[in-house]
């Protein structure tokens, strides 16, 4: 697939934070930038996916809201197991 060129704007802390990071990993800072957009967009796109599970769980009967809760709680360490 092509790449496409951007130019992004960030505070000069940030930036600092990018370089230092992309050297300590031994990459560019548009590998780093877009690795870091492609997890946060799938970070996104599971947050939204909750949302609507959950959104269809919302008329559950008791059994179905104890099985929820049980898979939200598996979703929330399995998430932040990933940060």
């Amino acid at each position: 697939m092509g790449s496409v060129k951007t130019a992004v704007s960030m505070r000069r802390p940030l930036f600092e934070q990018l370089e230092k990071l992309a050297r300590q990993r031994n990459m560019s800072r548009s590998q780093l930038v877009a690795e870091a957009v492609e997890e946060y967009i799938r970070r996104q796109e599971s947050r939204e996916l909750i949302e609507k599970i959950n959104a269809a769980y919302d008329e559950a009967t008791p059994d179905e809201l104890d099985l929820l809760r049980a898979m939200r709680r598996r979703q929330r360490r399995i998430l932040e197991a990933e940060w």
